[in-house]
């Protein structure tokens, strides 16, 4: 058993849940324990040896790598070895693991999708995160209540110390 996330890396906060990953024989995907309710918010993660390394190496989108888990855990039962194994195994799986062309197309769509609202924010230095379905701010036509392209070129020059006419 391994205790993973934020509690595990020391930066959980006040409504982070414990990430128990369990390591089992076999599959017990009816285990009654594992939905009961508690006190507090615990999730327990159970696969066997050979389910976890498949995780290692996510092959389509939505998946998540939990080797990371197992490299940043802290092992809290492991009479057989089996955790220390596993934690040995990431290194070598992270190492031939090649993302595959169809995780790397849906992050470039949403890379081309997120990117000129980041730079947006950045143009205004709006320190309020607009939001991922929000839609592009045209800096042409800014929102009620916000300064124009102008002011906000005026304030960027005043961090920077140059002014329109040193450009």
């Amino acid at each position: 058993m391994l205790l993973g996330g934020s509690v595990a890396r020391g930066t959980a906060r006040a409504d982070s849940d414990l990430d128990l990953l369990v390591v089992t024989v076999a599959e017990d995907s009816v285990a009654s324990w594992r939905s009961r309710a508690r006190r507090l918010p615990v999730d327990f993660l159970v696969h066997t040896a050979d389910q976890w390394r498949e995780h290692f190496a996510p092959d389509r989108v939505g998946d998540e790598s939990w080797g990371y888990a197992f490299l940043d855990g802290v092992v809290l039962h492991d009479p057989e070895g089996v955790v220390a194994h596993l934690a040995a195994s990431v290194v070598d799986i992270h190492a031939r693991y090649r993302v595959p062309m169809s995780i790397k197309s849906h992050y470039a769509s949403l890379w081309d999708h997120v990117r000129p609202k980041m730079l947006a924010v950045l143009r205004r230095d709006d320190p309020v995160e607009n939001g991922w379905a929000s839609p592009v701010p045209d800096p042409r036509n800014p929102p009620c209540g916000t300064e124009s392209g102008a002011a906000t070129a005026h304030r960027a020059d005043r961090r920077t110390g140059s002014s329109p006419r040193s450009r």
